[in-house]
Parts: structure tokens; C-alpha cells; sequence
């Protein structure tokens, strides 16, 4: 069992310095050096926008900033900040913090075990993102599972997973 143990943290530590190599390489690319799956959420997201918008000036927000975590500069200068939220099949609870005012469209991400992207939600509008504020821990739907099908204003959240998926696709 010891054995076991060990191996299976000889290859963790292994998978997780090869990551941090990565991220240290290709600071630009991630939101953060801490490799964590909002990490690699906003990556994703950042990914989804560039493709979206290919003209684009895309960053993501400093450590502490409050509120968003990517912002988009459009040609014309119009700037739109989204916050990006994120579980992977690890979370037994399957819930996200509070979202936090200051951002003008939420992504919510579920990642698979492997840290690849199984789902994806949008939420826009202000009267829905002023609800979504007002609300506590939000309960993110399982596809799966029928019986989980999240807080209620999910309802009001556009399922982009396809959309999504496709993007990446084009830009992995």
C-alpha cells in the first residue's frame, strides 16, 4: 500500500513540474504560476475569446483583482470584463463561490478529470447578473445525472459547450 502511495506521488509530482514548466514558459498564456484548475478554466476561456474576437487585445486581470478575470478591448476600444468560475469532476459538491461584482459576462467551467473542458455556461444580461451577484454558493448542473441539475439560475444560462469545444478545437 506504502508502495502504491508513493508511486502514485512520484507521478503526480512528475505531471505537476511538467505543467509549471509550461505556465513558467509561456507566462502570457495563463492568468497565474499556481497551476490549479481555475488555471487552466481561464486559459480555456482566454483560448474561446481569442477566437471569438482574433482582433481583440485580450489580458487577464492581476492576482487580486476583484471582479474579473479577463478583459477584452475590442478595435473600437470598447472593453468588456468577464469572470471565469470553475469545477473540475474532482468536486464531489459540485459548487462554485460567489461571483463578484465588476465583470459584464461570467463563464462557469467544468473540467474533466484529465483538466479538459466537459462543460460550459455563459451568463449575460444585467438583470440575470445582477441575480447571479445576489445569490451565494451557486450549484453548477451535471449533465450526467439528470437529478443534478444545478441552482435554479442556471436556467437562465446559455449552455456555449459546443461552441466552446469548437473553438478549442480550432486553436489547440
Amino acid at each position: 500500500m506504502l508502495k502504491r502511495i508513493a508511486e502514485a506521488l512520484d507521478k503526480y509530482s512528475e505531471g505537476y513540474y511538467a505543467l509549471k514548466s509550461v505556465v513558467d514558459d509561456y507566462p502570457d498564456l495563463f492568468s497565474s504560476s499556481v497551476i490549479s484548475s481555475s488555471t487552466f478554466a481561464e486559459y480555456y476561456c482566454s483560448l474561446y475569446l481569442r477566437y471569438c474576437y482574433p482582433l481583440a487585445h485580450i489580458k487577464y486581470g492581476h492576482g487580486s483583482q476583484k471582479g474579473w478575470d479577463i478583459s477584452v478591448t475590442h478595435e473600437n476600444g470598447n472593453v468588456k470584463k468577464y469572470q471565469v468560475k470553475s469545477i473540475t469532476d474532482f468536486a464531489n459538491n459540485r459548487t462554485i463561490s460567489k461571483p463578484t461584482r465588476g465583470f459584464d459576462q461570467l463563464f462557469v467551467i467544468v473540467l474533466d478529470a484529465g483538466f479538459n473542458t466537459k462543460a460550459a455556461y455563459s451568463f449575460e444580461g444585467e438583470a440575470i447578473l445582477k441575480q447571479l451577484v445576489g445569490y451565494g454558493k451557486l450549484t453548477v448542473p451535471d449533465k450526467m445525472y439528470s437529478s443534478r441539475r444545478g441552482s435554479d439560475i442556471f436556467r437562465c444560462a446559455e449552455d456555449v459547450t459546443n461552441d466552446f469545444l469548437d473553438a478549442l478545437s480550432e486553436m489547440l
